[in-house]
């Protein structure tokens, strides 16, 4: 059985990086960074090519067109077709990781672990009660988790990241029989 969402996140300084983009990027990729700073530029390439890549290789489907929709939110139609695949793409410092999912919306974030954030007073700012109180005993770890899943629910349902609410347990239990992580060119 396939699973039903597959992330994979990848060094941009990898060699297997530009490998990827040469295989997966497309003219429309290179046209969609125009204007972009270099390192901004190869990030979003990456970030596609990676998208093209785990979809290739999990549901085969190699001519996929990718949009950016009205609120920000990277979309993607295999060519030919109405239905959308569930796709997002993050990137922090030199990391980039691309999610592709079967199973309905899909969002993700990764972080930098930056010692110079004020980690309390960002979790006094944007968390609920209940999560800087985790924040707090749970330190640098539980921060950035926190951090980073409302981060992702916000990218994964295009709303402010703000509206994620405290009181919601987004995810119970464990998922790991239908996730597929997968680390490329580590």
């Amino acid at each position: 059985m396939k699973p039903a969402l597959v992330i994979a996140w990848i060094d941009l300084v990898s060699p297997t990086a530009d490998a990827i983009i040469r295989s997966h990027a497309t003219a429309s990729d290179y046209a969609s960074i125009a204007g972009r700073g270099p390192r901004a530029a190869h990030r979003s390439l990456l970030g596609r090519a990676l998208i093209r890549h785990l979809l290739a290789e999990t549901l085969a489907i190699s001519d996929v067109i990718i949009n950016i929709d009205p609120r920000g939110k990277p979309e993607a139609h295999e060519a030919g077709s109405a239905i959308p695949i569930a796709i997002s793409i993050a990137h922090s410092g030199t990391m980039v990781g691309a999610a592709v999912s079967r199973s309905g919306q899909v969002g993700l974030d990764i972080e930098r672990h930056d010692g110079r954030r004020d980690r309390a007073s960002i979790a006094a700012y944007t968390f609920g009660p209940q999560e800087v109180r985790r924040a707090e005993s749970g330190g640098v770890a539980a921060f950035y988790r926190i951090w980073t899943l409302r981060e992702a629910m916000a990218s994964g349902y295009s709303v402010a990241f703000a509206r994620q609410a405290d009181e919601v347990a987004p995810v119970s239990g464990g998922c790991d029989d239908q996730v597929d992580w997968r680390e490329v060119g580590g």
